[in-house]
């Protein structure tokens, strides 16, 4: 079960996770688009803290990444029953 979304019912939460600025920003500029919220994490762990707060809809991530990798990310947000419903 997810939050109810403060920003209302059509907008889509997008959590990107990458430790590559560039594409970081990349990514971030093509879904700059009404009624996407966006923020973003350099790096696993970080992303990981930001999801269990925010409760994204979507998580993009990058694979390797330094303190916590994409994979180690998706099965921490796979075991937390609050993101259950999180799309990676």
């Amino acid at each position: 079960m997810t939050s109810p979304n403060p920003f209302g019912p059509n907008i889509i939460r997008v959590l990107v996770v990458d430790d590559d600025e560039g594409i970081r920003d990349s990514i971030m500029r093509c879904l700059t688009v009404d009624g996407i919220e966006l923020v973003s994490a350099a790096n696993g762990r970080r992303g990981l803290e930001i999801a269990t707060q925010m409760r994204p809809d979507i998580v993009i991530s990058a694979v390797n990444m330094p303190e916590m990798d994409g994979f180690q990310m998706l099965e921490a947000i796979g075991s937390d029953t609050r993101l259950v419903s999180t799309q990676v």
